[in-house]
């Protein structure tokens, strides 16, 4: 089931905002556990991307609902 107003450029800029975010976070985050070969937690990894995906997406629909 689509979600209703999700276009292609919405997910483009969710998975941009995602990359910048998710990576500077994992940086501030794990950074040490990546640079002196700690263990790095994947899930915190995954839901470090995710997290301002989901978020990014959800301001784009919710200011597009609310514009109509």
């Amino acid at each position: 089931m689509p979600i209703q107003g999700l276009t292609p450029l919405i997910c483009k800029r969710g998975v941009l905002v995602a990359l910048l975010v998710g990576t500077a976070l994992n940086c501030i985050n794990q950074g040490d556990a990546f640079l002196n070969g700690g263990p790095v937690i994947l899930w915190k990894v995954g839901l470090t991307y995710i997290v301002p995906f989901l978020v990014s997406v959800h301001g784009a629909l919710t200011s597009q609902t609310r514009s109509r």
